[in-house]
């Protein structure tokens, strides 16, 4: 049974397998963005800040976190971060019902940026909205 979106504490059931999945298929930030939650580096515990999961039979299957954007300094400006979905759920709608569910909390935020570090994440962020911009530090923005 698949439950979420909903706030997650870190580290969860699953979350090793997830790294190793991520690595596998050439995604190291997942490992990255674990190191820095358990160094309390990143803990998303900001004003507006969020760090979602969905679990399945228990297990975590995807996440994704919403923080202020650190590459402007402007507390104002929102950035979607780690984004991540196991390749088994992928096209599934968790990948957009994390990124609706942190939107909807953002409000406090002008607006959000991120940055897709794939085309397949690129095209994923076009067809659910978002709009391209060509920045050093981020390719896609949400205006609300």
């Amino acid at each position: 049974m698949i439950i979420g979106p909903k706030p997650l504490v870190l580290p969860v059931a699953g979350m090793d397998e997830l790294i190793l999945e991520s690595e596998q298929g050439g995604h190291r930030f997942v490992a990255r963005f674990v190191r820095k939650w358990l160094s309390g580096e990143a803990r998303f515990d900001g004003p507006g800040e969020q760090l979602l999961g969905i679990c399945n039979d228990e297990k975590l299957i995807a996440f994704a976190g919403l923080h202020a954007d650190h590459y402007l300094g402007d507390p104002s400006v929102g950035r979607l971060r780690h984004l991540y979905v196991s390749k088994d759920f992928r096209r599934h709608g968790l990948g957009e019902r994390l990124v609706q569910q942190l939107l909807d909390c953002a409000r406090n935020f002008e607006f959000i940026r991120l940055r897709a570090g794939t085309p397949e994440a690129s095209k994923f962020y076009d067809q659910i909205g978002w709009t391209r911009i060509d920045e050093n530090d981020a390719t896609h923005h949400w205006r609300f």
